[in-house]
């Protein structure tokens, strides 16, 4: 059985261009979006922060502005 990681790996490199993500500035109206390379790059960089402040392994919590 193919864990998340694989899984979310699986889908940027067979539809990167797919949405991901949708920003909804109140429920309804759309104000953003993000497909999944831009998704997974986002992820990677922010990981790439992490793993130079030493974190790997431990537990972090990513507060973003609403």
């Amino acid at each position: 059985m193919p864990n998340i990681v694989t899984v979310l790996k699986d889908r940027v490199q067979s539809n990167p261009r797919q949405d991901a993500v949708l920003y909804l500035e109140d429920g309804t109206t759309e104000t953003a979006r993000l497909s999944c390379a831009e998704l997974d790059n986002r992820a990677k960089v922010i990981a790439g922060c992490l793993q130079k402040r030493k974190l790997t392994g431990r537990t972090v919590m990513l507060l973003y502005p609403t």
